[in-house]
């Protein structure tokens, strides 16, 4: 075969992994768009456990009692219940599943299982859909300073009735493989804050008031989802908060 032949392969052989990735996510989409209408959608619980039409941390942690809190974003229209899988079930059990724990492409935000709600980093999980709102895709972008900026506190609430607000810290774009994020003993006050500001000064873009929330943090709230439209890569964002 001449040279010429075979980079004229070549390039049709890239042309059809191409197509076949823009198919495969166009596919991807439209099962999600599908699920999305079959998905358990949860109400936020009312404060006192029984307002907001009767929907009660009673009633959602007797029928889902994996949940574990209540998430939302200022800024964003996060407003989701978080899970954390027993040690029964896998890790990433809810990247596939819905709070209820039937198969569901879009999952259901999930804490990591080696950690607790009353841990020093908190990390959540859950998909972007490219295209939507859905899960954490409102987070996607949030590199950019127009996109950082107008995000506001998160907060997590408890079915204790407790909940604690999070302040926007920094936003890191890396590889899937980045273990920096996953650390959750620190021996004391100083070793947390110290890994927390190593996490900032790699960060591509951090908030104005970042020393002041790395100084005086006493938890974080790092949420992680997908960077790319394209479903299987391996580039995450991590965007993450600080409890001060």
């Amino acid at each position: 075969m001449s040279a010429r032949a075979h980079r004229r392969l070549l390039s049709r052989a890239a042309e059809a992994v191409c197509l076949l990735c823009i198919m495969a996510s166009a596919a991807s989409i439209a099962l999600d768009d599908l699920r999305a209408g079959g998905s358990v959608q949860l109400e936020r619980p009312g404060v006192d456990g029984e307002s907001n039409g009767g929907v009660g941390w009673g009633r959602l942690t007797s029928s889902y009692p994996d949940i574990v809190a209540w998430l939302e974003v200022e800024g964003t229209p996060i407003s989701l219940p978080v899970v954390q899988p027993p040690p029964e079930k896998p890790h990433d059990w809810y990247l596939s599943h819905n709070a209820e724990g039937t198969w569901d492409a879009l999952g259901c935000p999930y804490l990591d299982a080696r950690t607790d709600v009353r841990g020093r980093n908190l990390l959540v999980f859950a998909h972007h859909r490219f295209g939507s709102d859905l899960m954490f895709s409102p987070l996607v972008g949030a590199q950019r300073k127009e996109v950082f900026d107008s995000l506001g506190s998160a907060r997590l609430s408890m079915p204790d009735g407790t909940s604690r607000a999070f302040r926007p810290l920094c936003v890191l774009e890396v590889d899937a493989s980045f273990q920096a994020i996953q650390r959750f003993s620190f021996p004391g006050r100083s070793e947390f804050r110290s890994w927390l500001n190593d996490l900032a000064k790699e960060a591509s873009i951090a908030s104005e008031e970042a020393d002041v929330l790395v100084g005086r943090a006493e938890r974080v709230l790092t949420l992680v989802t997908c960077s790319s439209p394209i479903p299987g890569q391996r580039w995450r964002t991590i965007v993450i908060f600080t409890a001060i």
